[in-house]
């Protein structure tokens, strides 16, 4: 049950609480450590009647000046930061992708060239698998980019509210409280980009026996991957 209880003699200063959504009737006046969970009145009493739960607007206000505020405000900046490198990173590596497409198009050409009109049906299957990798890597990237924006884009707002001059105590805490929550997200989103962000490395090789022998039907060379973190 919780061990802070409003006053019977003075209201609380409930300001800057949100309403719960479960019970949207409720507002939000208690956190349960033991959970990690904000909640109202009935979802103490029917989920947490056994935790020991804070009454926010008995500790926002020392909450808001303690080293736990302060590590979750470094938290977000961390986050922030980390996000802007990897957006940076994805966008190397987008031009990485296309700029390598372009080489080995170029040089699929020149070889085209040389072996003449005889090698044209061959060119289309190589070129199409150059696009393949190509289009992968970009969507990927795009993928990863869409993410990181919209994960860059819900930390700027959680900071801002964190940041706010005019949001007393109660609402601080329960921004800096749902900020704990996001942060986990983002960490994994990060990790995942970390993790997964391969780019598609390969080559175009011309193929020895039709440099021999024009000829022979045969496929003018390969398009070989190569992976790379």
């Amino acid at each position: 049950m919780p061990t802070h209880y409003p006053s019977s003699r003075k209201a609380a200063d409930v300001s800057g609480l949100d309403l719960c959504k479960d019970h949207q009737s409720e507002i939000i006046k208690f956190y349960c450590p033991e959970h990690e969970q904000l909640g109202c009145w009935d979802c103490i009493f029917l989920t947490h009647r056994t935790c020991k739960v804070s009454y926010i607007p008995n500790v926002a206000h020392s909450f808001t000046v303690s080293s736990e505020f302060k590590v979750i405000v470094d938290k977000v900046a961390k986050l922030e930061a980390d996000l802007n490198t990897w957006k940076r990173k994805l966008q190397s590596d987008k031009q990485s992708v296309l700029d390598l497409n372009q080489v080995l198009l170029k040089r699929l050409q020149q070889f085209k060239e040389e072996i003449n009109e005889y090698l044209d049906k061959q060119e289309k299957s190589l070129v199409e698998a150059m696009d393949e990798a190509r289009k992968k890597d970009t969507d990927r990237i795009q993928r990863w980019r869409e993410d990181i924006d919209a994960a860059k884009l819900t930390l700027a707002e959680t900071k801002a509210r964190l940041e706010a001059q005019d949001m007393n105590a109660n609402h601080l805490y329960v921004t800096a409280r749902h900020a704990e929550q996001i942060l986990g997200d983002m960490q994994t989103l990060i990790k995942k980009v970390e993790t997964e962000n391969m780019v598609t490395r390969y080559k175009f090789c011309r193929d020895k026996k039709t440099e021999e022998l024009l000829s022979w039907e045969d496929a003018i060379g390969k398009v070989i991957e190569e992976k790379e973190l």
